[in-house]
């Protein structure tokens, strides 16, 4: 009976955190440290914060939402009472403190500071806020580039050519502002996204066509290989749950199409790394939901 309470529990907190969702953030932070250079070590730490300070967010999301899910979700695990307030708000401030940790210990700091601020103000007031909701979602991803970043920066003396980090802090913050705009109405069990929202992803992705170009290397195949896999999200018509699921997701083929228009030569390493990551997350996909 205990091992079976056990796998209960388990099963709770990786519904709580959304399993399939973790797997696209690293890519955030190895894409920031891609845009400065690859400098110093591999993010290991700055990963495991970003990791972190995102486990923080979806659990607070689930902690003050518990009343609105009781009414239109109410199977997710704090409804049913399968994790209890008091244990998400101890592990929510354990993380945080971990997370804040090692942002330090990898000199990345302020970031890590503006990232658990900016995930507190969304969950405490902006997603209560319809534009500002979405807008704040979608600067937390751009915040977690900066991350991987920050770890090679001295914060007396700042880069001065940082437009590539620019440019993928940008693209990344608006495409999750565009599904957080679509996940707005995933309690709607009636609601269809429109046609528009459906061609923004595809948009997003045929945008690094001409970046790619800007950059002097073009790499058209890649990019279009991953524009395929959005083709069918254009006419097939699901939950927005899934279809959110989904975008999110898409985040991964992304961060490697980033990868791999600064750095062309390492083709077999990002593919071999962002697949593995796309891979994880379809596999827990099929027994955790995203959304």
């Amino acid at each position: 009976m205990a091992n079976q309470k056990q796998r209960f529990s388990w099963q709770a907190w990786l519904e709580l955190l959304r399993l399939p969702n973790l797997f696209t953030v690293p890519g955030d932070v190895i894409v920031g440290w891609v845009m400065v250079g690859m400098k110093g070590v591999f993010p290991w730490f700055a990963i495991l914060a970003s990791l972190a300070l995102y486990s923080v967010g979806l659990l607070l999301n689930d902690l003050l939402d518990v009343r609105t899910d009781t009414k239109e979700r109410p199977q997710r695990p704090l409804p049913l009472k399968r994790v209890s307030k008091r244990a998400v708000i101890v592990v929510s401030g354990a993380l945080s403190a971990v997370a804040l940790g090692l942002a330090a210990w990898t000199g990345a700091l302020p970031v890590g500071l503006a990232l658990l601020g900016m995930i507190l103000f969304y969950n405490l007031l902006a997603k209560r806020i319809a534009i500002l909701g979405v807008v704040v979602m979608g600067c937390c991803r751009g915040l977690n580039v900066l991350l991987g970043a920050a770890m090679t920066w001295t914060w007396d003396a700042l880069p001065l050519e940082t437009t590539t980090l620019q440019q993928a802090m940008l693209f990344f913050t608006i495409y999750i502002l565009i599904v957080s705009i679509v996940a707005r109405n995933e309690a709607k069990p009636s609601a269809r996204t429109h046609l528009f929202m459906r061609l923004l992803p595809l948009a997003m992705v045929l945008f690094l066509l001409p970046l790619s170009w800007f950059y002097g290397k073009f790499t058209g195949l890649p990019i279009l290989c991953v524009a395929v896999t959005f083709l069918p999200g254009l006419f097939r018509h699901c939950p927005i749950p899934k279809r959110v699921a989904a975008y999110i997701r898409g985040l991964i083929p992304l961060q490697g199409l980033w990868c791999f228009i600064l750095y062309p030569s390492m083709g077999t390493f990002w593919i071999s790394l962002f697949l593995s990551l796309w891979g994880g997350a379809w596999i827990a996909s099929r027994r955790f939901a995203g959304s």
